[in-house]
This record gives structure tokens, C-alpha cells and sequence, in this order.
């Protein structure tokens, strides 16, 4: 479906078309806290490289609703 780099980044996932509705479903997610000196930071005291350590939600929407995934923003904007 997609990758995130880095730790610390709100995401979001589109899996909609990937749904067999109306039977079981699996999600399969991987995951690595190996270094990667492209992603920053490259120091810290803590686990700083990768791996869940925060909630993880499977949303369900109507067919009509406010995009989620605009940078896992709320997907509203006033200007």
C-alpha cells in the first residue's frame, strides 16, 4: 500500500480498493528500527529510527467525507 520513513510523521494509508468486502481481512505491516542515515534524526537517546510506538486506528468513512489523507492532516482548511 505504501511506506512512511521516519519516526515521528503523522500518515495515513488509503486502503479502500484494497478491501474484499464482505469477508475477512488482513493487514500486514512491517516494520524496522535498523539505522537509516538518510532519515533523520541521526542521534538521540531514545528510539529514534523506526517501529510503532504510538496508536495505530483503522478508520472507516461514509462514502462522503473529509479527506484524511492530506499528510494525515484533518483535511480542513480555512482561508
Amino acid at each position: 500500500m505504501g511506506e512512511h520513513r521516519g519516526a515521528y510523521g503523522a500518515f495515513v494509508f488509503d486502503i479502500t480498493d484494497r478491501v474484499d468486502y464482505g469477508k475477512e481481512n488482513k493487514i500486514l505491516v512491517k516494520v524496522t528500527n535498523a539505522l537509516h542515515l538518510d532519515i533523520m534524526p541521526l542521534v538521540g537517546d531514545f528510539n529514534i529510527y523506526g517501529g510503532i510506538y504510538r496508536d495505530v486506528n483503522l478508520i472507516i468513512t461514509e462514502p462522503t467525507h473529509i479527506s484524511l489523507t492530506d499528510y494525515a492532516s484533518p483535511g480542513v482548511y480555512l482561508i
